[in-house]
């Protein structure tokens, strides 16, 4: 690791003296791509001098320089990975370089046959991949961990520019054509479209919705555009970085680059800068600039927000809109931070007086790229099956295979509270609902579409509503009665929980929602309107509710595993934010019967049970599960070195007592408070990805399939894709007799 500079610079000074800081030590050429990572405040910059440097803004305002690395050519790109622990960079040396800050070395990811002009990181459902966009014509995806690309896309020219807000990729290239991609085909070109603007195009940018884009030109314009026509409406440009011949002459004949445009992470609000040396913040929706800075002594090159949208760095240095020819003596190079603040960077509040309304939200970019939602009445399933779980206790036969599963991996399902209606959300977009009657028969009785992967489904009280929430960022309502499907809910990002609850302050039921827009939701289960928006602190994992307990999990956060308790009597405020009792990422949550506590799952194969209150933490334990050994005839948890995904729990409805399921393909059936294993079922040939049991307990529905624990890598060909039916026996799910002493 090549340390830089010796001298540090406070950013302390921002706020008392309200002027924007430099950095000690910039690069020794012109600045070409600045990035914060999305994990600290550690911030990533390339130059035409050949390096990539990474300063560290710390918490008491202190900048300094962390480490660099070498290209054999100017760098034209930097971004990070998903967790922040490494840099990609691309440049002239037609290569992609990775560089790992705990490790220190840096090594090439990538390969074109021209310069790559943009490294962008792709964060999908099924892991991290790296495009690059190259003057060789090409767009490449990389897994990092091998030299050759995944795929390769021919572009109609070379590209320019580029940018990612999953699952919307914008491809803007010489010539002025601009390609969309829906990244859940990535070498498919969704839409192509010649620039709305007249002049090159220098920037696109993703609006955080991933719903549309903002262009600018070399000739001072931006346009923003949304990807769906009938949002066509909503389309507009306006000029910008220009400015007058003369004081006296109003005109602004003298036009300049848009360098970059940069959307604020919270307030959704976005940036521009250009080679006139000013930057500006803007309010698409209320369609009005918010802020322009001072004019700096040299174009504004880029710029970039940190992860909570506090500081805002941006560099000055040449910006190459001249050629070679403007590259003269005395052009200034530095790097600065400006100190965000709340009146410069949020919205414009509605203009219509006593209203406080979001402005209108399109859909997402997803529900572009399938047909519209249906639903099928008719039963899907083939013959109807004789699975015999009626009155099965005692019984020795083995667990039966649904017929007619979905068509990939099986995320989520439920049965319904007051039939024996199982709900099974999918990979393959669908919905679908099974019967199994008092006669053991199974059969498919309906099915319905969401535009893309769906993640968690839940029913109504009365099981006559189902409500299902997936990667298009939306909530479907299907109601048994009438088999229509609507859309009642909307997040900026996959929703990856919906529960249903019915608390006494309303007249009817409530839908929470939690995303990986890092917000909880709470909706009229009657209508499409938020009532109140909860902020998480990292994107929503895993989240469950028995009444009035809502416990949440989220994604890291500078190391910390965050869980989140909500009362719901105060459903907008936190009543507790503590970190998880495991090490690992949580995986799954589920609240006890009792709402006094909740069980927590990890990707490492252990489980946590938490009581709220703390004279009863003297009960809180920790177990391992689902874990394998590579050792002969190891027996003892502790030597069982192979670890899985805890892949969901669930509580018994009548006994109390729970199972958990893994990627090690069994289930384990638990006694919490005689801390002891009732049964392990045999194993499966895949991972169980979701369980749940029947109302009255006696069914317990589970599915083996692949559940994306290893990522895109591992969905390889053969992979079970099953939905069984087990009978639940008094012995395997009945709590142990405590023993008085």
């Amino acid at each position: 690791m090549s340390f830089f500079g010796n001298a540090s610079t406070s950013t302390a000074a921002t706020a008392a003296q309200d002027k924007d800081i430099e950095i000690a030590d910039p690069p020794a050429d012109s600045i070409s791509s600045v990035a914060f990572s999305p994990q600290a405040d550690y911030l990533a910059v390339g130059s035409w001098d050949n390096n990539v440097r990474i300063y560290e803004v710390s918490g008491t305002g202190q900048s300094q320089g962390k480490a660099m690395y070498s290209h054999q050519g100017p760098v034209l790109s930097v971004c990070w990975n998903k967790d922040g622990t490494k840099v990609i960079s691309g440049g002239a040396d037609n290569a992609g370089r990775m560089f790992d800050l705990q490790t220190g070395q840096n090594q090439q990811v990538a390969q074109h046959d021209a310069p790559i002009k943009v490294v962008k990181w792709i964060e999908t459902p099924q892991g991290g991949i790296l495009a690059t966009g190259s003057w060789d014509k090409t767009l490449k995806y990389w897994d990092i961990r091998t030299p050759t690309p995944i795929s390769s896309v021919t572009l109609p020219e070379r590209c320019y520019t580029l940018d990612v807000q999953y699952p919307l990729m914008v491809v803007g290239t010489a010539e002025r054509h601009i390609q969309v991609y829906n990244l859940t085909n990535p070498t498919a070109v969704y839409k192509t479209l010649v620039s709305p603007l007249k002049w090159q195009t220098r920037v696109v940018s993703c609006f955080p919705s991933a719903n549309g884009f903002a262009v600018g030109s070399v000739e001072g314009r931006v346009a923003i555009q949304y990807v769906d026509e009938k949002d066509s409406q909503s389309n507009f440009s306006f000029k910008c970085h220009r400015r007058d011949q003369t004081a006296s002459q109003k005109d602004q004949s003298l036009v300049y680059a848009v360098n970059d445009i940069t959307f604020h992470p919270v307030h959704g609000t976005f940036s521009t800068c250009g080679s006139d040396g000013t930057i500006n913040y803007w309010d698409k929706d209320a369609r009005t600039r918010l802020k322009t800075f001072e004019p700096s002594p040299g174009p504004v090159t880029a710029t970039c927000f940190n992860r909570s949208g506090t500081i805002f760095a941006y560099s000055v240095s040449y910006d190459w809109s001249k050629g070679h020819s403007g590259m003269t003596p005395g052009h200034p190079n530095k790097l600065m931070l400006h100190a965000c603040k709340d009146d410069e960077v949020k919205r414009k509040p509605p203009k219509r007086p006593g209203l406080d309304l979001p402005p209108p939200r399109p859909t997402s970019f997803l529900s572009y790229h399938h047909p519209p939602a249906h639903v099928t009445m008719a039963a899907f399933a083939r013959p109807t099956v004789n699975t015999s779980l009626a009155g099965l206790a005692g019984s020795d036969l083995t667990d039966v295979e649904v017929p007619s599963p979905p068509d990939d991996s099986i995320s989520c399902m439920q049965f319904a509270p007051q039939a024996d209606l199982l709900a099974v959300g999918s990979w393959d977009n669908k919905v679908r609902i099974y019967e199994v009657n008092q006669t053991g028969l199974t059969q498919g009785k309906a099915s319905y579409e969401h535009q893309g992967p769906v993640f968690s489904v839940c029913w109504n009280k009365t099981g006559d509503h189902l409500y299902s929430a997936g990667a298009d960022n939306a909530v479907r309502s299907f109601s048994l009665a009438t088999g229509q499907t609507t859309q009642i809910a909307q997040h900026d990002a996959p929703i990856k929980v919906v529960k249903y609850v019915e608390p006494p302050y309303m007249s009817t039921g409530m839908l929470v929602t939690g995303s990986w827009d890092k917000t909880i939701k709470y909706w009229d289960a009657r209508t499409p309107r938020c009532i109140a928006t909860l902020q998480l602190p990292e994107r929503c994992y895993a989240m469950d509710i028995a009444y009035p307990l809502m416990v949440i999990g989220t994604a890291e956060l500078n190391g910390d595993r965050n869980i989140l308790i909500v009362d719901l009597n105060k459903p907008t405020e936190i009543f507790k934010n503590t970190a998880s009792p495991l090490k690992f990422q949580t995986r799954t949550i589920t609240c006890f019967p009792g709402a006094d506590g909740f069980c927590v799952g990890s990707v490492e194969g252990r489980v946590a049970m938490q009581y709220l209150e703390d004279r009863k933490s003297q009960a809180n334990f920790s177990f391992r599960c689902h874990r394998k050994s590579t050792k002969p005839g190891a027996t003892a948890s502790k030597d069982q070195n192979i670890v899985y995904a805890v892949n969901d729990i669930n509580f018994h409805p009548v006994h109390g007592t729970f199972s958990t399921c893994g990627s090690d393909g069994t289930i384990n059936y638990w006694d919490g408070q005689a801390r002891t294993r009732l049964k392990v079922l045999d194993p499966n040939n895949g991972p169980i990805s979701a369980t749940c049991f029947n109302r009255s307990g006696t069914i317990q529905a589970y599915a083996v399939s692949y559940d994306w624990y290893q990522g895109h890598m591992g969905m390889t060909p053969g992979h079970a894709n099953k939905l069984m039916l087990h009978p639940c026996k008094d012995e395997e799910v009945k709590k142990k007799v405590m023993v008085q002493r």
